[in-house]
């Protein structure tokens, strides 16, 4: 008696084991494997050659966009994906719809009504820049 409910309590542990496997292994499969905020950062500063000097007075503003037609995007949350209902106009650039793109914008306030933006976009899966409209780099 004491044998089959030692193999019952086996068996269900396993049952339990398995089912947990099977569903984190569904997840990986299933959710996108993308760049990280900061891995982006990074590869747009490697890209277009800015020194950390040169971002001592400027604000690095993300935003990672889920692709719907060639010139629309809609924000999405980085760490669950949900949208985050804010559409945007991204620039004409090689893009597929659902294809996930980080936009990176560097920002230099110059006086209280006027900045300067730098706009970088990559390929959020495999780092590829996609865009950039980049003001005068000596105004860095």
């Amino acid at each position: 008696m004491n044998r089959k409910i030692f193999l019952g309590v086996i068996l269900g542990l396993l049952s339990i084991g398995t089912a947990s496997g099977i569903m984190v292994l569904y997840d990986y499969l299933n959710s996108p494997h993308l760049l990280s905020k900061e891995q982006v950062i990074e590869n747009i500063l490697k890209v277009s050659k800015w020194s950390k000097d040169q971002l001592s007075d400027k604000i690095i503003d993300t935003k990672l966009l889920q692709v719907k037609n060639r010139d629309i995007g809609l924000a999405v949350n980085e760490k669950t994906f949900a949208y985050e209902m804010v559409a945007q106009g991204i620039p004409s650039m090689n893009v597929v719809q659902d294809q996930y793109v980080w936009e990176v914008r560097i920002v230099k306030k110059i006086d209280e009504n006027n900045q300067r933006i730098w706009s970088y976009f990559m390929d959020a899966s495999n780092g590829t820049l996609l865009f950039k409209d980049e003001p005068s780099l000596e105004k860095r």
